[in-house]
């Protein structure tokens, strides 16, 4: 049994990853599968204690004397025989049919018996079939939440599922340990950018913490009551705000030639997503904005170097992969503790106006110390001299 109140300690493993709470586990305890899995026994045990086993061969015995039985009636039943006329013809006599002997009648009463008890069998195996790996049968609760697929809209599913992971001590609060068990159960990754387009989206103050007015408010401008739905979404999000995908074209209007069926509805209102997708690098500018206050610690105006790190590798590297070298670079020099809003604004500054070569940057700058000091490093393990570049240039 693993200890579930262990906990890794709060130190950032890789720069690919996320802020310390995100890639530390805080459960980690497995989920059972639903899936029992039941041990293989003797044959000889599952005589013993199979009552659906018993059951079946004592049907099939009790088939077989009713197969015996049935044909030796059908023996001794007399057919019209032909026989003799004194007069010199031949005519027929029909001979009185036999009754039903008694071993009949008692076997067409075990025959019903049989069959009922082979549907109580059935049944209790199928009972067993229901039972978890601790033995106890698996019921159904009462208000069980939209996890495993799609569903139409349902306002009150969208206060179900945050009661669900709200904090025990505040109701209109999900903690960070509550975010990431929110996030495990939509199958959103932890590692990846998912989870900060989520706390984006429900205007988070703080990293990991969500408010019910804001979940509220986010859920229904895009119409999703389903962790399944929340998942379609953040993904479809990620892929327009992260990658150089197309965006989800709008669905075709309704023809009325032509037997092509029309499409169904879409998992959530996608306006808001139209929206955002018609300007993709202003609605990026906007995610990575509001992050910046969401990954300050308490009453602090900067950004721990390595909660920057983290977030840089996933929400820059997709599309500007100097900030790779960038993330070396502040890992080999070792000294810087954190940025401040300035940096972190002008390092995507950096990413959109300078050239992957460096060819185009400007020694005079406003660039910021880290920035001006990668950059020479980055200029000397290539070769370059950036002192004769920016003497040519004035």
């Amino acid at each position: 049994m693993l200890n579930c109140t262990s906990r890794a300690p709060l130190i950032p493993q890789s720069t690919s990853r996320l802020h310390p709470f995100l890639i530390n586990h805080l459960f980690t305890c497995p989920r059972p599968s639903r899936v029992t899995m039941v041990s293989k026994r003797k044959r000889g045990e599952e005589e013993e204690t199979d009552p659906a086993s018993t059951s079946t061969r004592s049907t099939r015995s009790s088939t077989r004397q009713i197969k015996s039985t049935t044909a030796t009636a059908a023996k001794r039943t007399t057919k019209k025989k032909p026989v003799e006329d004194p007069a010199g013809g031949d005519s027929t006599i029909d001979l009185p049919q036999p009754k039903k002997s008694r071993a009949t009648k008692n076997t067409e009463g075990t025959k019903r018996t049989m069959g009922k008890s082979t549907k109580s069998s059935q049944n209790d195996v199928s009972d067993n079939v229901d039972k978890d790996l601790n033995g106890s049968s698996t019921r159904k609760q009462e208000s069980e939440l939209p996890v495993s697929k799609t569903e139409p809209y349902n306002p009150a599913n969208i206060q179900s599922i945050f009661k669900a992971y709200a904090d025990q001590d505040d109701a209109d609060t999900i903690s960070p340990e509550n975010f990431e068990r929110l996030c495990n159960d939509a199958d959103v990754p932890m590692d990846g950018s998912m989870p900060l387009i989520l706390l984006w989206l429900t205007d988070a103050q703080e990293l990991g913490t969500i408010k019910r007015d804001k979940w509220t408010k986010a859920m229904q401008d895009s119409q999703i009551s389903s962790l399944a739905t929340l998942r379609v979404f953040l993904s479809d999000m990620e892929d327009l705000l992260l990658t150089t995908k197309p965006p989800i074209p709008h669905p075709p209007a309704a023809s009325i030639k032509g037997n092509k069926k029309p499409p169904g509805p879409p998992p959530y209102d996608r306006t808001l997503y139209y929206s955002y997708a018609q300007d993709r690098s202003n609605t990026f500018g906007k995610l990575y904005s509001a992050l910046f206050p969401i990954a300050k610690t308490g009453q602090s105006r900067n950004i721990d170097i390595e909660v920057a790190k983290a977030f840089w590798s996933v929400l820059l590297v997709p599309s500007y992969p100097i900030i790779t070298d960038v993330v070396e670079y502040i890992t080999e020099k070792g000294t810087y503790k954190a940025i401040n809003k300035d940096v972190w604004s002008m390092m995507l500054e950096f990413c959109k106006t300078v050239n992957p070569n460096l060819d185009n940057y400007e020694a005079d700058g406003a660039w910021p110390t880290l920035i001006d000091d990668f950059v020479a490093w980055k200029q000397e393990r290539s070769g370059s001299n950036p002192t004769a570049r920016t003497t040519d240039q004035g």
